[in-house]
Formats: C-alpha cells, sequence, structure tokens
C-alpha cells in the first residue's frame, strides 16, 4: 500500500534528481518544498543557520507579556475624565490611571458577572482593593466551576478556564450570547500580568474544593 504522501515524497526525490536539487522535505498541504541555489551560484548547496537575535519564536505567554497593547491596550499612566466614587457618591473628575490594568480586572468582574447567566441564584458580587498590598480579590456566590478533568489525564477544568490560553465555553458561534469573553483570552490576561494570582471555587456536585496559587 502506497500513501498518497508516499508518492508525493517518490516524485519530490525524483524532482530532486532530475534537476540536481537538494532535496528537504514534503508537507501534505504544500506538495513539494525544495530549495535550490541561486542561478550561476557554484557554491556547495547548503542552508545555514539564522542569528538568534535575528527572528524570535516565542510561546503564547512570552508574547502576551511582550506585546501588552496587543491584548490589554495601553500600560502607560494616562490622565483623563472618568467615574469615580467618592464619599458613596458618583463624582467625575480627571483621574490618573492605567488602561492595561482596567482592562484585566475588568475581565475578572465580567468572568464574575458572566456567572449570573449560569446560575440565576447567584445575588453578589464582592470586589476588595488592598491598597497597601496591591492585591485586588473578587468574589461572587454564584456555581462554581466543575472541579473535573476534561479528558483522562488532563487538566482540571478550573486551571484551565484561569491558566491556558484560547480556554472557553463561549466558541459556540451559534449559541446565541449575553456573556462577555469570546477568545478564550480574558482571565488568563489577568493571571500573567499579575505577580501572585489566586484562585478558589467549589462544586457542589462533587463536593471539592479547588484552590491554586
Amino acid at each position: 500500500i502506497v500513501s498518497r504522501v508516499m508518492i508525493i515524497r517518490l516524485a519530490a526525490r525524483v524532482l530532486s534528481r532530475q534537476r540536481r536539487l537538494p532535496y528537504l522535505s514534503v508537507n501534505r498541504f504544500l506538495p513539494v518544498i525544495v530549495v535550490r541555489r541561486k542561478f550561476g551560484d557554484s557554491g556547495a548547496s547548503k542552508i545555514s543557520y539564522s542569528k538568534p537575535a535575528e527572528y524570535r519564536k516565542l510561546t503564547s505567554t512570552e508574547h502576551v507579556l511582550l506585546r501588552p497593547d496587543t491584548y490589554i491596550g495601553s500600560t502607560m499612566q494616562t490622565e483623563e475624565e472618568a467615574w469615580l466614587i467618592e464619599g458613596g457618591r458618583f463624582t467625575r473628575r480627571l483621574a490618573s490611571f492605567c488602561p492595561g490594568l482596567i482592562k484585566i480586572v475588568d475581565e475578572i468582574l465580567v468572568n464574575a458577572a458572566d456567572n449570573k447567566q449560569r446560575d440565576k441564584r447567584m445575588a453578589e458580587i464582592r470586589v476588595e482593593i488592598d491598597k497597601s498590598t496591591g492585591e485586588i480579590s473578587v468574589w461572587n456566590d454564584g456555581r462554581g466551576l466543575p472541579i473535573e478533568r476534561m479528558d483522562e489525564g488532563g487538566q482540571l477544568i478550573p486551571s484551565l478556564v484561569f491558566g491556558s490560553l484560547y480556554t472557553s465555553s463561549n466558541y459556540d458561534d451559534e449559541q446565541a450570547r449575553i456573556v462577555g469573553g469570546r477568545n478564550g483570552f480574558g482571565a488568563k490576561l489577568a493571571n500573567i500580568y499579575s505577580t501572585r494570582f489566586n484562585v478558589r471555587t467549589a462544586s457542589s456536585e462533587s463536593g471539592l474544593v479547588f484552590e491554586q496559587v
């Protein structure tokens, strides 16, 4: 039995021999990939390695850290008018803030608010800010995430939701959505840009409590 890929490989080798071209590799999406010497170049065929500083391949997390403006907007201090709470009342005045910080906090708030759509009994969201430590915590009294693995030997669902980019329950574009977040970034951005990120949830179905620091 000769597969289509094997036939392509054989054809590529024959083509290389006929044209005296060094055969490199074949990809099923790009049937034949051939690298040859420039016209008139009599030197030996050789593929060199690029200088490390010239081209870089980043992981998803490295790219998020290196290019924050792509994901959360500006990380520079900004001054503009905004609505603030002072003395229990809303006041509009000039405020100094970092848009990127507002964005990652908002991602967690949206995550908590979305839980209301999944659990109609949810009645409260608490936000606590510790100015001395810079810690911000968000809590809601809705149903917790399922504490189970995606598949055998896989990560627990809370770890994926808060720690793995591109993980989301909102990828079904056929389903009407009234919740935020659809690209699998959300809370993960807050995790990546935080010096410490704690997650605690509980599942009434399994009776388990999940906590990750």
